[in-house]
């Protein structure tokens, strides 16, 4: 073969198939560890300022807007009256345009500083998107062939004081329309689990999980 010659970045950061992230780095024989790590000191000091630059909301869109949200709660009312409907999930888009990127896993890292007893998640299944979340609930966690997962509905807003948050905590307790909202995700979620499982367990009951702004009733299943 003749001579040829072929280059290798300094450092390389994979994101493989399933998310899970490599940081690699090349260097040279003579190298070493404290070069390298000047090497990464340096990269992080780069990017810093492109993390940390302000960035500016230019435009935001909701789908559907105000008053088109404000009708669907009004007809989903009129239909819990006339019909035998116990619960309906209501959602909307905000579409967001912002002055220069977003980096998804920095945005992930700031909702973790304004999370409380939250599950965080992050999925980019392209360079182009990302969905990123943060909910009260802890989907599902398996371990070999036992599975978690919880119930979690009924909602009420944080106080500010100790004592007027155990108010709270007692008048979620006692709210029928929040007890009736909990007991059919509750009932929903074990019924599906009993077809899928062998045995169910309720591990918690009559519990308030606290989250960074509200309270919610809470159980898990095991």
């Amino acid at each position: 073969f003749s001579n040829y010659a072929f280059f290798l970045p300094q450092i390389e950061i994979i994101i493989n198939a399933q998310g899970k992230g490599f940081l690699y780095v090349n260097s040279l024989k003579h190298e070493t560890k404290q070069v390298i790590k000047e090497r990464l000191q340096s990269l992080r000091a780069e990017l810093t300022p492109s993390l940390n630059e302000p960035k500016h909301q230019l435009q935001r869109i909701d789908m559907p807007n105000f008053s088109s949200w404000c009708d669907t709660i009004e007809k989903s009312l009129h239909t819990f009256e006339k019909t035998s409907l116990e619960k309906v999930v209501l959602a909307r888009a905000s579409y967001l345009t912002y002055s220069s990127t977003l980096y998804r896993f920095q945005l992930l890292k700031d909702l973790k500083a304004f999370s409380l007893n939250a599950t965080l998640f992050a999925y980019a299944p392209s360079k182009e998107g990302t969905l990123i979340g943060v909910s009260p609930e802890l989907f599902f966690k398996r371990t070999h062939h036992n599975i978690t997962t919880e119930a979690v509905a009924g909602t009420c807003k944080k106080a500010k004081t100790k004592e007027e948050n155990a108010l709270v905590i007692e008048k979620l307790r006692q709210n029928e329309k929040e007890i009736k909202e909990f007991e059919y995700v509750s009932r929903f979620i074990k019924e599906t689990l009993q077809e899928l499982c062998l045995d169910v367990r309720e591990k918690k009951t009559d519990s308030v999980k606290e989250t960074a702004t509200v309270f919610h009733l809470y159980k898990s299943f095991e």
